[in-house]
Order: structure tokens, then C-alpha cells, then sequence
């Protein structure tokens, strides 16, 4: 991955915002939500999904950004039923990956950066590029063996801690 990535974070609510802020930091970050950006989102290196799963069609919605933004590596942050990761992978046949944030809302930046970010990919090489690209803003990760080992790792946490 380049030293100062293109990064699209798409839903700049509680989790969105704060990692935008974090991205920006290291690699030029450009935000994206209900109001269109300014800037042209096309051809990320790396697009991080933020938006909540309670949208009507999560998978249809990831597609549609990836298709229009066409990044080379798409990251669902956000909390998913087991099966999303897989199921936008193979809908876009692009590299998609699962890293759940953890934390607490009220200071998420500071969270993001003090945990652990597990990452899940349907494929070695995708997993990878995700750890990279996390290790690149100063996080510390670990790749688990598949997407819905990550995804089912977040609800267990969420119900866990809920």
C-alpha cells in the first residue's frame, strides 16, 4: 500500500467521524455521508464502510458505493450480522474486509487507538492489506482465520458488554 493512501469513509456518525479524523492524520482522508462531498471519491486505495446495518439493504448500499467509488480494498466497520463481509465480497468480486471498532462511543478516537483491531478477510491477501493499512495509522491488529470469525467475534462482545 502507498505511504499516503486515498481514504473514503462513507457514514460520518459516531464511529465514521472519529476514524476519518484518524485516517487523515496519515493518508489524505476524505469523508463521505448524506451531504455529497466536495471532493471526488473515486479510485480509493482504501474504503471504509461506517453506516449502520439497520439500512434497508446493507450489502445492496456497500456494492453500490464500491461500484462507485471502485476502491482496492473495502472495509465494513461497522457491527453486521454473521455473513455481510462474505455476501458483499462476492456480490462486488472485490477484497472486502471485516474490523469492527471497539470502544466506547463518547471516545471513540481515543479506543481506536489504544484496541486491538481484529481484521477478517474471505482471503489471505485481502487480511493482509487490511492489517497494513491499519498498522499505517499506528493501530495494532490481528487477522483472524475468516470474516464471519470477526463478525461473530463483534456480537458476542456487543451482547457481552451490552
Amino acid at each position: 500500500m502507498n505511504k499516503c493512501e486515498k481514504v473514503v469513509v462513507v457514514g460520518l456518525g459516531e464511529v465514521g467521524k472519529p476514524l476519518l479524523q484518524l485516517v487523515s492524520e496519515h493518508h489524505h482522508g476524505l469523508g463521505v455521508d448524506i451531504a455529497p462531498s466536495s471532493e471526488d471519491p473515486k479510485g480509493a486505495d482504501v474504503l471504509h464502510l461506517c453506516f449502520p446495518f439497520q439500512v434497508k439493504d446493507f450489502v445492496g448500499e456497500g456494492a453500490r458505493y464500491i461500484d462507485w467509488i471502485k476502491p482496492r480494498l473495502t472495509v465494513i466497520n461497522s457491527t453486521v450480522e454473521v455473513g455481510t463481509t462474505r455476501k458483499l465480497a462476492e456480490k462486488t468480486g472485490t477484497g472486502v474486509a471485516y474490523s469492527p471498532v471497539r470502544g466506547k462511543h463518547a471516545r471513540m478516537l481515543e479506543d481506536l487507538r489504544k484496541y486491538t483491531k481484529f481484521i477478517g478477510a474471505t482471503n489471505r491477501s485481502v487480511a493482509e492489506r487490511a492489517a497494513t493499512h491499519f498498522q499505517s495509522v499506528g493501530l495494532k491488529t490481528k487477522t483472524l482465520s475468516s470474516p464471519e470469525a470477526a463478525e461473530l467475534a463483534k456480537l458476542a462482545e456487543t451482547t457481552y458488554f451490552g
